[in-house]
C-alpha cells in the first residue's frame, strides 16, 4: 500500500481532486466560504494548485505549512473539517484502486492510520475522527444520502452553483468537458446529478481513456 504523499502525488490529484473539490462543495458552509474568498471564481486553476500544495505539505508534516493552513482554518468546525478530510480520504482510496488495482480492507486501515497525524495537523481532534477507515466510510455514506434531503447537511446551493461553473468554465469546450467528466469520475450518482453531470457511454469512454493516459504518465510527473 502506498503512503498518502504517493496517493496525493500529481498523478492521483489529477484523477481524484475535482471530484473531492466538488463533494466538498455540496456542503453549504464550506461553498460559501470558497464564495466569500472569491478566490476560486477568479483564478480556480491558481487556487487548485495553491490548495494542493499547502495539503501536500501538511501530509509531509511540514510545521511553517502546517501554521499557514491553521491560521487560514482558525475557527472552522470540526465537522466542517472532518467532511473535507473524508472526501480526500474516500477519494484516495478510491483513485488507488482505480490506478493501481483493488484496495483490501486491511490495507485501508493501514492507510487511515498513516493519515492520523494529518488529520490532528489540521484541527481535527480523535473525539472527532472516526476511530476506523470502516467508520469514517459510513459518515462518507451517511453524509451523501442527506444531500438534498430535508435537514441534510450536504445541499446543492447557489454558492456551490456559482463555484462549479467557476471550475468548468475553462478555454475551449473540449477541455471544459473534460474536466467535467474528471470530477464526475470519483463522485456518488446523487452528487452528479445535483451538479448536472452527465455519465453517459460518451463519458465513461472518456474516463475511461483518461485512467489509461494516467497510468502511463510517470508517477513524479
Amino acid at each position: 500500500m502506498t503512503n498518502p504523499m504517493v496517493l496525493l502525488s500529481p498523478k492521483s490529484l489529477l484523477l481524484q481532486g475535482m471530484s473531492a473539490l466538488l463533494l466538498q462543495m455540496l456542503h453549504p458552509s464550506v461553498a460559501n466560504a470558497l464564495v466569500h474568498t472569491g478566490a476560486l471564481q477568479n483564478d480556480p486553476r491558481g487556487r487548485l494548485s495553491r490548495t494542493a500544495k499547502l495539503t501536500r505539505a501538511v501530509l509531509d508534516g511540514d510545521q511553517t505549512a502546517i501554521r499557514r493552513f491553521r491560521v487560514i482554518h482558525q475557527g472552522v468546525d470540526e465537522r466542517l473539517l472532518l467532511w473535507v478530510f473524508a472526501t480526500l480520504a474516500v477519494t484516495s482510496i478510491e483513485a488507488q484502486g482505480v490506478l493501481y488495482g483493488p484496495v483490501s480492507p486491511e490495507q485501508m486501515e493501514i492507510y487511515y492510520d498513516s493519515l492520523r497525524p494529518f488529520a490532528a495537523n489540521v484541527g481535527i481532534s480523535e473525539a472527532v475522527l472516526p476511530p476506523s477507515y470502516a467508520d469514517l466510510d459510513q459518515y462518507y455514506h451517511q453524509m451523501i444520502d442527506s444531500l438534498g434531503q430535508p435537514g441534510g447537511e450536504l445541499q446543492m446551493t447557489t454558492a456551490a452553483q456559482v463555484i462549479a461553473s467557476a471550475l468548468f468554465a475553462q478555454r475551449g469546450r473540449k477541455v471544459q468537458w473534460a474536466v467535467k467528466v474528471a470530477g464526475a469520475g470519483l463522485i456518488p450518482e446523487s452528487a452528479r446529478t445535483a451538479f448536472g453531470l452527465r455519465w453517459s457511454w460518451h463519458q465513461r469512454m472518456a474516463w475511461w481513456l483518461f485512467i489509461s493516459w494516467l497510468k502511463r504518465r510517470p508517477e513524479t510527473a
